[in-house]
């Protein structure tokens, strides 16, 4: 079963690697070359540049096949991505299946030949079967509701037009959010096996309305902070909780507002569940962020060296194959624009220090020391951390970043109260205290889980305040 983290503006898009001898190489990550060679306009080269030898990232494919007629195939990174030319034009594929060339130059994928005439398939659809176990990849535009297209109308094309989203945001958005009433008795009873419940400093339950998500034993009130097992699949639970009901921590007072602000956290136990990244079809996209100014912004199209996505594609569903395994999706952080430092140490180096993200081993944005990081190996392991410079990018499947930890090692994050070095975003009034979700990780005995919190109107320390009385290491 699989959780994906999303980009914006997109169903859910997964991606599952056929079997692959894990080997000492690095991912293709083309970003990086900006750094020895000129800006493209796209992320991944077919002929691709070389870097020093002092690099952590190897910029070569895996596997480059040249075929009869001047075609080739390309093996990107350790994942199920490739890109076949035929007659000078690129097609981006996955594979469900292995695949391999014969010393002939037969392309053959789970062992039986795959000829090139199957690569313009009759279809518009994104996912379309090349032969039995490939994909053709095709560009589609992503669904947006009517809402999220006006922010993006706003912030591309209206002065001003951030701080009328934030507007949205805040007024609109958040008071659909606001659906629980506390009571000072006890809830339901927590089912038997339920994980160890967020400590609070007072008993009491929760009616939770317009919940979305079906829980065992229906919609009975819940004890504030105790995991009930949802309906439809085993392994994923939820709380509810107000902010205000959990122990300080250390962290600053909640002001009136968010301390009983509606809070769900939903638990996934990681022992079940692979979690993988997808970009959506169009967030985040690859330009600079605004915020990021001369002399750290240059005259390259982007923070990487390009803004454009060819000759990949971004499918923005899920693979057919894979459908039935997908269990649950949440969005996967900011998008470019707001994923970017104005002010603060980060702001001046590496170009702003753009939040950065590996799908699947390709490297779209490089990932930048000192962000809060969730990352995930090739052998399926899930962590969340802090970026540094020893780590290497070809170590992992996926990666994605967004700003500054909350939570470091069981301790509140040195930047939580800093809202303008922290990058925090914040609410029309112009304080901190907006409608946010986050992620973290903690330790049960010997089981691992993943906690996603959706809070409806908190500071980055009221999240840090949960997260800790939750019992995670990370967040």
């Amino acid at each position: 079963m699989m959780l994906a983290i999303l980009g914006c503006s997109t169903p859910p898009t997964v991606a599952t690697a056929p079997p692959v001898e894990p080997e000492p190489t690095e991912s293709l990550a083309t970003p990086d070359r900006v750094e020895v060679a000129p800006p493209s306009m796209a992320p991944v080269h077919l002929e691709p540049a070389g870097l020093p030898s002092s690099d952590p990232v190897d910029q070569t494919p895996r596997d480059v096949f040249d075929l009869p007629g001047g075609g080739r195939l390309v093996h990107l990174s350790r994942g199920d991505h490739w890109l076949w030319t035929v007659a000078g034009r690129t097609y981006h594929l996955e594979a469900a299946a292995p695949v391999r060339v014969t010393p002939d130059g037969i392309v053959e994928v789970g062992g039986e030949p795959c000829p090139p005439s199957g690569l313009e398939p009759a279809t518009a659809a994104p996912f379309a079967s090349v032969c039995p176990g490939l994909w053709r990849r095709n560009p589609v535009k992503g669904a947006k509701s009517k809402l999220e297209w006006g922010t993006d109308f706003l912030r591309d094309h209206v002065k001003g037009g951030e701080a009328l989203t934030r507007f949205v945001k805040e007024k609109v958005v958040r008071s659909r959010g606001k659906t629980s009433e506390e009571h000072a008795s006890t809830g339901s009873v927590a089912p038997s096996g339920s994980p160890t419940p967020v400590r609070t400093t007072r008993d009491a339950s929760l009616v939770v309305e317009e919940l979305g998500i079906p829980l065992s034993g229906g919609p009975s009130p819940l004890t504030a902070g105790v995991f009930y097992a949802t309906a439809a699949q085993p392994g994923i639970w939820l709380a509810a909780l107000h902010p205000g009901l959990v122990p300080d921590a250390g962290t600053r007072p909640l002001d009136p507002v968010e301390a009983v602000a509606d809070t769900l956290l939903v638990l996934f136990e990681l022992d079940r569940f692979d979690l993988h990244f997808a970009l959506g079809t169009e967030h985040p996209r690859l330009d600079w962020a605004d915020r990021v100014k001369p002399p750290v912004r240059t005259d390259w199209p982007g923070p990487d060296g390009f803004d454009g996505d060819g000759p990949l594609v971004r499918a923005g569903s899920v693979r057919p194959d894979r459908g039935g395994a997908v269990v649950a999706a949440f969005t996967g952080g900011f998008k470019r624009s707001h994923g970017a430092f104005h002010r603060g140490p980060l702001a001046t180096v590496n170009r702003g220090s753009h939040y950065g993200f590996v799908e699947d081993g390709i490297v779209w944005s490089r990932p930048q020391p000192g962000l809060a990081s969730v990352t995930v190996t090739w052998d399926g392991r899930v962590d969340l951390g802090v970026w540094t410079e020893a780590q290497r990018v070809g170590d992992y499947r996926h990666v994605r970043q967004n700003g500054l930890p909350l939570v470091v090692d069981g301790a509140i994050g040195p930047d939580v109260y800093d809202r303008l070095d922290g990058n925090w975003s914040g609410s029309v009034e112009g304080d901190a205290r907006s409608m946010r979700a986050g992620l973290c990780i903690r330790t049960e005995g010997t089981a691992r889980q993943l906690l996603y919190g959706y809070f409806t109107a908190a500071t980055p320390g009221a999240m840090a305040r949960v997260f800790l009385a939750a019992g995670c290491e990370d967040a």
